[in-house]
């Protein structure tokens, strides 16, 4: 069990890793080679960005954990 808790955890956070590369280039793509420019993008990326720290915020408050990937990561494990 404690391997199989192991690859989760590891599919988790590369999921993650994912995410956040895939946003990164999306926000790049929008800004720098489409007709958008960084007029329009600025306050996108604005609230993409609060939006993002407010659900980090929420989830690690309602957890009672400290803002760490090592607490994420043994929240994944554990459960």
């Amino acid at each position: 069990l404690d391997a199989a808790a192991a690859r989760h955890v590891r599919r988790v956070m590369s999921g993650l890793l994912g995410y956040l590369v895939l946003q990164a280039g999306v926000v790049a793509k929008l800004t720098f080679f489409s007709r958008f420019g960084w007029d329009i993008m600025e306050p996108i990326t604005y609230f993409l960005t609060f939006g993002i720290s407010l659900v980090g915020l929420i989830f690690f408050t309602r957890n009672r954990l400290e803002f760490s990937y090592p607490a994420l990561a043994a929240l994944v494990a554990r459960r």
